[in-house]
């Protein structure tokens, strides 16, 4: 029977950043996992026994890693990142796959649309730029509250061809126990961008990702 007690594994990084590899990894260590949206926020409620059950917990974004730590003090923490850009593209693409065909009369009142979508089709310029500086000073603080701390590590899974090898030595230079089974290939939802019918609707909203940043770096 599970152990409410046992280390615990937090994938710290916002949704969109290899987080379905980073949860089918666990799998494949033979570690019990959550991979949704729901743990992030009971962060910021509550941090009850009945909703830190698994051992391993990935997606979301913008948990309240500091309350973590001082609840499960011997845990992990993998702050899971990629280019702002990169990251960017990514959740409009996602947004616009599941949406293709949406019905504003009922965006706000239809459980199938989430908030990433209804802040996206009420502006989409508005909801881009907070996208941006939320992951910007998300990702800065994380990396203070945690600088030079061992449970913590870096991955962009997206790039780094060596990330299994880099989290196994994270693992065991903490002592964490694992027992990972090779697989042939990586786990990915990656989806190539063709699957968007909407192609000059994508190229547009792509766009608009490239001016937040430009205007940002003048």
């Amino acid at each position: 029977m599970f152990s409410f007690s046992k280390r615990k594994v937090f994938c710290i990084g916002f949704n969109k950043t290899g987080t379905s590899s980073l949860h089918n990894f666990f799998k494949d260590c033979g570690l019990t996992s959550e991979h949704s949206s729901r743990w992030p926020l009971y962060s910021h409620v509550i941090l009850g026994k009945l909703y830190y059950t698994k051992q391993c917990y990935s997606d979301g974004e913008q948990s309240n890693f500091a309350r973590l730590e001082q609840k499960f003090p011997d845990s992990l923490f993998i702050l899971n990142t990629r280019s702002v850009k990169d990251w960017l593209y990514s959740r409009v693409k996602h947004v616009m796959r599941f949406t293709e065909a949406i019905d504003m009369d009922v965006l706000f009142t239809d459980d199938k649309y989430g908030r990433m979508e209804r802040e996206f089709y009420t502006d989409k310029t508005a909801a881009i730029t907070k996208w941006y500086f939320e992951y910007k000073i998300y990702v800065q603080q994380a990396r203070i509250y945690f600088q030079n701390k061992p449970n913590f590590i870096e991955l962009d899974i997206t790039k780094d061809p060596d990330w299994i090898d880099n989290l196994k030595s994270f693992f065991e230079t903490n002592n964490f126990k694992y027992s990972h089974q090779e697989k042939e290939k990586l786990h990915s939802n990656s989806r190539p961008s063709n699957q968007i019918k909407q192609q000059e609707l994508l190229a547009l909203n792509l766009a608009i990702v490239d001016s937040v940043i430009a205007m940002d770096s003048n």
